[in-house]
């Protein structure tokens, strides 16, 4: 696996998450999607 496949990879939790988003918004998105996985 090439370092860019590793790093596509690594960020693929980040797709839907706009560019220029802020701490903020990324930590209630992940979190959101954790609570998501955890109702499963």
């Amino acid at each position: 696996m090439s370092k860019h496949e590793r790093s596509v990879e690594t960020d693929a939790h980040l797709d839907d998450i706009e560019d220029g988003a802020g701490c903020v918004e990324i930590w209630e998105r992940l979190s959101e999607r954790r609570e998501a996985v955890d109702d499963e």
